[in-house]
């Protein structure tokens, strides 16, 4: 019985080290250079802009909704993929 409960935790220990090193490859695949850095930065601050302007009532949804398109487009940020599209 011991020896089938250290075979288990044994097993565990090695799955738990792999997933590990999964983690970590994918950490290194996610890792951003200076100049995506600065896009994303420069998305974040456009677009807070964009939004107190439109929360002034500045610009109307529409032109905010466009905007928003070119900023996307402009920067590219990381997650612009799966932003819902603006129209």
């Amino acid at each position: 019985m011991e020896k089938q409960n250290i075979g288990m935790i044994e097993s565990q220990n090695i799955d738990l080290q792999d997933k590990t090193e999964d983690l970590t490859a994918d950490s290194a695949e996610n890792t951003f250079t200076e100049e995506e850095l600065q896009h994303e930065f420069d998305y974040f601050v456009a677009q807070q802009m964009l939004e107190k302007l439109l929360g002034m009532g500045n610009i109307s949804v529409d032109v905010f909704n466009k905007i928003t398109e070119k900023n996307r487009r402009t920067f590219s940020p990381y997650l612009s993929e799966i932003m819902p599209k603006m129209t």
